[in-house]
């Protein structure tokens, strides 16, 4: 009955995401019945006759229920699947501080003279109030040293009247110092906090990359998309044989194939370049043939062929295949 009523279960898992977070709080008079409607959950994640995506989808409560019921501290979010430029927007305007004011602006202004700008900024009064002082004291000792100067020569005798004016002493001008002036130090930006990883949004970021796969987006276009989204370490394994179901219960040839080339780009590239680490994906692929490889083929009957013709040869190409046929069944790998 289970297998045969996926509705309900769908109906199920979107009823709790919505509404239990409101309830699911201790002083609760019924936390103890909502409590065993979630052990009753987690029970049907590991029953195999219930349908491959409802468990994927309550699983995810389960997974949202441990984290603390994420959607509590976040705005209301649309319900439709949203492109990945309208996730990162989202989740900047939530996480991350007031962005600093841009550099050209702050130089702009730094820059400008002083007969401009009456009303200096604090980084340049100081220093031409440094510069005036500097000059007023290099004035200041050239008129001491020229005193002192005159007071050790002889005096000139008063020049007798009709004898014609004596030449006045050449004046000595001081030699003005050029005072280094220190670049003004630009105060560090603000470092970005990085937004949580939430299941329920890479989701819908998933769904959204795999019907622009079926529109003729490009493998590595979806690719770069879904590096974008940070999947951490720990999610990277559940997250990858979700996708390889997805794949497989895909009716058309041409899409299928795409998207398994999709999930060997997701672990293609070499180092931190890679969307998912290699270790990750092979933890994947034996979740799929430990759990899901053996109930799915009820819904695909063809499910075998299309592993043996078009998975295994596409993870082959990424993955070690040594490590691969031991994660399989060895009746999928040709003799």
């Amino acid at each position: 009955a289970r297998g045969q009523c996926a509705e309900a279960l769908e109906s199920l898992a979107a009823l709790l995401t919505v509404a239990a977070p409101a309830f699911d709080t201790p002083d609760w008079s019924h936390q103890p019945q909502l409590d065993s409607i979630f052990r009753q959950l987690s029970d049907l994640t590991r029953d195999k006759s219930v349908v491959t995506r409802e468990r994927f989808l309550l699983r995810d409560v389960l997974d949202a229920r441990a984290a603390g019921w994420p959607a509590r501290t976040c705005a209301a979010k649309p319900s439709a699947p949203m492109r990945l430029e309208e996730v990162r927007v989202a989740a900047g305007v939530e996480a991350s501080p007031a962005k600093a004011t841009p550099s050209s602006k702050r130089d702009r202004f730094s820059t400008d003279k002083w007969s401009k700008s009456p009303a200096a900024s604090p980084a340049v009064v100081p220093r031409r109030r440094a510069q005036t002082d500097s000059m007023s004291g290099c004035n200041a000792a050239a008129r001491l040293a020229a005193a002192m100067g005159s007071a050790t020569e002889t005096p000139a005798k008063r020049p007798v009247r009709g004898a014609g004016v004596a030449q006045a002493s050449p004046v000595v001008s001081p030699t003005a110092v050029p005072v280094a002036q220190a670049p003004a130090q630009k105060p560090p930006a603000p470092a970005e906090t990085p937004a949580a990883f939430e299941p329920r949004a890479f989701r819908k970021v998933l769904t959204a990359t795999m019907k622009e796969l079926a529109q003729g987006c490009s493998v590595p276009t979806a690719v770069q998309r879904i590096r974008a989204q940070g999947v951490p370490k720990e999610r990277q394994a559940a997250e990858f044989a979700d996708l390889l179901t997805r794949a497989c219960e895909e009716p058309r040839g041409p899409l299928r194939r795409s998207t398994f080339a999709f999930a060997a780009g997701l672990c293609a590239a070499a180092g931190s370049s890679s969307a998912f680490e290699h270790g990750a994906c092979l933890e994947g692929v034996a979740t799929f043939f430990r759990e899901v490889f053996e109930g799915l083929q009820e819904e695909v009957p063809r499910l075998p062929a299309i592993v043996e013709a078009e998975l295994l040869p596409t993870l082959r190409s990424v993955l070690p295949a040594a490590e691969l046929c031991a994660l399989t069944p060895p009746r999928l790998w040709k003799a």
